[in-house]
Parts: C-alpha cells; sequence; structure tokens
C-alpha cells in the first residue's frame, strides 16, 4: 500500500514538472505584441507641473480636483461653492472657498501643452 502511494506521489511529481514546460509555441511563430498608447494626456501634463510649487497636502489635494474638473474647452465651468461641497464629499477635503481661490489661481499658471492649444 505504502509503496503505491509514493508510486503516485513520483507519477504526479514528474507531471507537474512536465506541465509547468509546455510550449505551446513552434520556432516558426512570430512574436506578437500588443501595441499600448503612450505619452501624457491634458491632466497628467497639468498635473505633472503642480510639483514645481509649493502645496501642502490639502492645495495639492485641491489643485488635482481643479485639474481634473477642466472640461475639453479648457474651463472651470462650476461655482466654487458646488467644488466646495464636491471636495468635502468625494475626496474628503473640507476647505474654504477663499483657499480654493488661491489654489485655482495656481491651477492658472500651469503651462497647457503646445498640442492642447493648437
Amino acid at each position: 500500500m505504502m509503496t503505491l502511494m509514493w508510486m503516485i506521489i513520483l507519477v504526479m511529481m514528474r507531471f507537474r514538472d512536465y506541465r509547468t514546460s509546455v510550449n505551446n509555441y513552434s520556432a516558426d511563430d512570430d512574436e506578437k505584441s500588443i501595441p499600448y498608447a503612450s505619452g501624457t494626456s491634458f491632466t497628467q501634463h497639468l498635473v505633472s507641473q503642480l510639483n514645481t510649487y509649493r502645496l501642502n497636502d490639502e492645495e495639492r489635494d485641491i489643485a488635482e480636483f481643479l485639474v481634473g474638473s477642466v472640461d475639453e474647452s479648457g474651463y472651470i465651468r462650476r461655482d466654487l461653492s458646488d467644488i466646495m461641497d464636491d471636495l468635502a464629499f468625494t475626496q474628503n477635503v473640507y476647505t474654504t472657498e477663499d483657499k480654493i481661490e488661491r489654489v485655482l489661481k495656481i491651477v492658472h499658471q500651469l503651462d497647457p501643452s503646445r498640442r492642447w492649444c493648437s
């Protein structure tokens, strides 16, 4: 009984090694890769520029939220009070309209890339 069990274990170990070394590709097969898009989006471009400013964590969160609120025309078409509410409910950032306005002035200083301006 014991030798049968050992034989089963040995056979299973061989099959385990065999299965991990299976190659389903021929030497004639071409290596195919999936292309991916590279580059940065408009939002990523603006957020990366925030690193050039000295912002505390709260200001950084506000600035990133503001950059994310820019529409395809390049405008933020929302009232500061609505932005303040959204920051509180979605980002857990409780702030004032004055602080949002100060950070908004920084966001206005960010340089959009030339490809978005043309």
